[in-house]
């Protein structure tokens, strides 16, 4: 069991809790405020936003305490100060590996064992009933141990790196496939560690060169780990070593090799839309809360806002000319906007896409090239050029491609339209 709340990466965040644990979530609720929430915990899930929220939905919801408080008066419920916080540090355990009751449907968090909720695991005995605690059906995606790219949670075998081969990845397809040491295994258990966790550790940790890229070398370990680690001391370490091993990142280039960051090509007015879609999505306290929340310099941004009261323009062309000046506005960004309001992820998506960096000439000629002649004939059709500009349907499309980006350069209006239309025609080739 744990009172710790796991991290959850972006692509958990946008993932949509089940039904299942939906249904779960409401029964917590009720277990936790009793008759101070009959008829109001839907309310309150509906301040998430959505009518389906997502685990990123659930974490902001319940993150901070004034924002929790807001949510629990709109929906009409009056709390101890004690139950608020019990019920907020439960919705903040929330997330795919919480555990369901086959008998009641209630969540695996206990709420009677201390100062705080705690965490059961599948297979565990229910909090509120005491029937079997199953998982939940839903599941992370997560690193894969021999390449460190994360896969979605239903791949369990990696068939790419070693030819010929199928590698288990998942820790289920691990233990399925090789028999765990039973010392090494009750190691990894005393020390929370998963065996995909301790391989991942053993291929690219300090003990990767015995391996010489071989993954099987690693499992090999499983199932005859003193062979390698030569005594139970050593081999003990190796499980701490591998518990808090992080994933490594790619070296920084050094001082003399750095290269000056590219400059942001945006789209013309992509900072007005920014702006203007926050106003249209918070409310001038949510874009305070979303600007101290989204990173590390949240607070240090905040100070730099207008005070209140201000009017909502200024507040957000302000958020918009510091993230912008931050290099802050990115995929994550606009990952937790959809989050916040899944409900208006067309209206994200499209301001979004005018923060892509906008391509050269270059890169929209040879988008020209690829499309077929059909596209590349109906964006010349409807360009709104006068008829002559470009050369007949008989001349090669090479040629039509370049009088086509001439023609854009005369006006910034243009170039704008034919890169939408190409991105409609296919949004890889831009």
């Amino acid at each position: 069991m744990t009172n710790e709340p796991k991290a959850m990466d972006r692509a958990t965040k946008m993932t949509e809790v089940p039904a299942r644990q939906l249904a779960g979530i409401i029964l917590m609720i009720g277990r936790i405020g009793k008759s101070a929430v009959t008829g109001k915990c839907e309310a309150l899930l509906a301040e998430t936003g959505t009518d389906t929220p997502t685990y990123g939905n659930i974490q902001m919801l319940a993150r901070r305490v004034d924002t929790f408080n807001l949510a629990l008066s709109n929906a009409g419920i009056k709390l101890p100060a004690t139950k608020t916080e019990e019920m907020r540090l439960a919705l903040l355990l929330v997330g795919p590996e919480t555990p369901v009751c086959k008998n009641c449907g209630d969540l695996g968090i206990d709420i009677e064992g201390g100062d705080e909720p705690i965490l059961a695991e599948a297979g565990q005995a229910c909090p509120a009933c005491m029937g079997y605690l199953e998982g939940s059906g839903s599941r992370s995606p997560y690193p894969a141990w021999t390449t460190l790219e994360t896969v979605p949670p239903t791949t369990t075998v990696d068939v790419k790196t070693v030819r010929g081969a199928r590698i288990p990845i998942d820790e289920e397809a691990i233990r399925s496939e090789f028999r765990v040491d039973a010392g090494l295994d009750a190691l990894l258990k005393s020390e929370g560690v998963l065996a995909r966790e301790f391989l991942l550790w053993l291929f690219h940790g300090p003990e990767k060169r015995r391996f010489a890229g071989d993954p099987r070398g690693a499992l090999d370990v499983l199932e005859n780990p003193l062979a390698a680690a030569r005594n139970e001391n050593v081999l003990r370490n190796w499980v701490k070593d591998a518990k808090a091993f992080r994933i490594p990142q790619a070296e920084p280039a050094s001082a003399s090799t750095q290269a000056e960051p590219p400059t942001r090509r945006f789209a013309p007015g992509a900072r007005e839309k920014l702006a203007l879609l926050l106003s249209n999505l918070f409310s001038s306290s949510e874009v305070r809360r979303l600007v101290l929340n989204y990173t590390t310099d949240g607070e240090e941004i905040c100070r730099a806002l207008p005070e209140p009261p201000c009017s909502m323009r200024s507040l957000v062309d302000a958020v918009a000319d510091e993230w912008i000046a931050r290099g802050l506005v990115n995929d994550d960004l606009f990952a937790e906007l959809i989050v916040a309001r899944g409900g208006r992820r067309k209206d994200i998506e499209e301001v979004a896409m005018m923060f892509k960096p906008q391509p050269t000439d270059a890169e929209i000629y040879n988008a020209l090239c690829r499309l077929m002649s059909s596209q590349f004939t109906t964006i010349l059709y409807f360009s709104g050029a006068a008829p002559g500009t470009f050369s007949g349907d008989s001349a090669p499309q090479s040629t039509r491609a370049t009088e086509l980006v001439q023609w854009i350069k005369q006006d910034p209006g243009r170039r704008e339209r034919i890169i939408a239309d190409i991105r409609k025609a296919g949004s890889a080739l831009l």
